[in-house]
């Protein structure tokens, strides 16, 4: 793809004028993968998160205090962070940054072929040599999150980052309201129509889907293709075995759609996004939520998780064989730069990472904010109903995949997948939807 190759071609001008620095190169001499026995002193190491750079919210604010912290200590490491919270702006500035040569040491992006050019164009470090040395550490992250990060079926060896934040689609719902009806939690699709029929015949309200933020009914479709067809689908897609207009695709979107027609997942749903959606469940105005596994984060200060009535069960299969598939895994992850950096600079990142992804920092992050996360926290580090259910729901997951989109080499086609999925609140039909993904993928291709 033009775009891409513009991309890698870019990269690797500026990395050879300027001495790239291979990858592990210099700090493997000697077998040095022993971070706690480097040594480093008067090194600043810059680090790149999709952060609130002011606080105002638990996760960023606890960042800032710790980084603090660190750098109060004065041991020869200095974190400076770039911090935005805007995921586009982020991700528009990390990309301008190594373009231009003034890479950070550390950053923050979601792996997979979004991080493809970076390990093609061999400027980030193999973390392989480091974990195996320090089994502990390796340990300390579920398992099961590593595949963003491995890019073995992409033709390299090794892994080329760490797991951070992590999440599965799930299914929530208000207990009293199912009672109420004489229903069951849905296991299947079908379960979760018929659910909807009988609440919205007592009165209730299925769902307020927030899809004013664009990615809702494209994490449904995803995690619907992954139950109905397993975990292969999304790479047969990505190679074009299928199609946005083949009927294994149209059948899904149709189902979004019969939802939505029946008004089971509200009305005017461009106008709510994604917070505004778990306010109205939170606060009782809805029986259902499909979202991500941090509700013991953004729902401990509603008003039905203090009842004690919302809980978490896995999303409905929509072919019973796949029901321990879905979407998740490590939604972020960093990535140890080696692009125009110094063996001490390579060393320090390292240390760093290491201390990022400690059960330490993440006992603490977690005690803030109810999140989960790939590195494992310690056992009964906080009385969060929620946040244990969906830990303990994530743990019988045995294969996640990501975004349908996010397995293809295109970097346009998350974005063409999300704003066509858009066309359903318009009216339009899946096959319609089908075309406008196919002709605009064309354009990119």
């Amino acid at each position: 793809m033009k775009k891409r190759n513009a991309i890698i071609a870019s990269m690797m001008v500026l990395s050879l004028g300027a001495g790239l620095c291979i990858p592990g190169a210099a700090v493997q001499a000697g077998d040095e993968y022993d971070i706690d026995a480097m040594e480093v002193s008067d090194v600043t190491v810059k680090l790149y998160h999709r952060m609130n750079a002011d606080g105002g919210d638990p996760e960023s604010e606890y960042f800032i205090k710790k980084v603090d912290e660190w750098n109060q200590q004065k041991n020869g490491i200095t974190i400076e962070t770039v911090f935005i919270s805007t995921e586009n702006d982020y991700l528009d500035r990390l990309a301008t940054d190594i373009a231009s040569g003034d890479a950070p040491d550390i950053f923050m992006q979601y792996g997979g072929t979004n991080c493809l050019d970076y390990v093609e164009s061999d400027i980030v470090l193999n973390l392989k040599p480091y974990l195996e040395n320090d089994q502990e550490w390796y340990d300390g992250f579920v398992k099961a999150n590593w595949a963003p990060v491995d890019f073995e079926k992409y033709g390299y060896e090794g892994i080329y980052g760490a797991p951070w934040s992590a999440y599965e689609i799930l299914l929530y719902y208000n207990e009293d309201y199912l009672k109420d009806c004489g229903l069951e939690v849905p296991k299947s699709w079908d379960d979760l129509v018929k659910c909807c029929e009988v609440l919205t015949e007592k009165g209730y309200q299925p769902f307020m889907v927030g899809e004013g933020d664009n990615y809702k009914y494209a994490h449904n479709l995803s995690v619907m293709a992954a139950k109905a067809y397993g975990a292969e689908f999304q790479d047969k897609l990505a190679a074009r075995e299928y199609t946005y207009e083949s009927p294994e695709i149209t059948s899904l979107i149709q189902k979004l759609k019969d939802m939505q027609d029946k008004g089971y997942f509200g009305e005017n749903v461009l106008s709510v996004n994604a917070n505004a959606e778990r306010s109205y469940f939170g606060a009782g105005d809805c029986a259902f939520m499909i979202d991500l596994s941090r509700g013991g984060a953004v729902l401990a200060d509603s008003k039905c998780f203090k009842d004690g009535t919302i809980h978490a069960a896995k999303f409905p299969y929509l072919d019973e064989q796949y029901a321990d598939v879905s979407m998740g895994g490590a939604s972020q992850s960093y990535f140890v730069c080696t692009m125009n950096k110094s063996d001490d600079q390579i060393k320090a990142s390292l240390k760093v990472l290491k201390w990022l992804t400690s059960s330490d920092f993440v006992n603490g992050l977690v005690e803030k904010y109810a999140n989960t996360y790939s590195v494992i926290p310690s056992e009964g580090i906080i009385d969060n109903y929620l946040f244990e259910e969906c830990n303990g729901l994530m743990g019988e997951t045995a294969v996640y995949v990501g975004e349908l989109a996010q397995a293809s080499t295109n970097t346009a086609e998350l974005t063409i997948v999300r704003n066509a999925l858009q066309m359903l609140a318009s009216g339009s039909t899946p096959e319609e939807i089908g075309k406008e993904i196919m002709d605009n993928l064309a354009n990119y291709e």
